[in-house]
């Protein structure tokens, strides 16, 4: 069963490379979705695909590129799926 998860990443996470760092990290698993900054400094990902593939992404997601802090992580499944490919917005 392919699931979209909406993830919330806090900490900071804007301005180091986060976005292109989930994407590639996104594609090298055959995910697909979205990453994009919030206007609260957060960045939002939407990924889509089976289970443990994005449950690899999660754990890179954690320690996420070398100049970003990762405070929190949270996420919500939803059983449709969503998106063609993975995009940066």
């Amino acid at each position: 069963m392919v699931k979209t998860y909406d993830i919330i990443v806090e900490g900071k996470v804007q301005g180091v490379g986060f976005r292109y760092f989930v994407m590639t990290r996104a594609l090298q698993l055959g995910l697909k979705g979205t990453v994009e900054n919030r206007l609260d400094r957060n960045v939002e990902i939407y990924a889509q695909g089976k289970d443990e593939r994005v449950k690899r992404l999660l754990d890179d997601i954690k320690e996420g590129p070398s100049l970003s802090v990762v405070l929190d992580v949270r996420v919500e499944t939803f059983d449709q799926p969503m998106f063609k490919d993975f995009r940066v917005l």
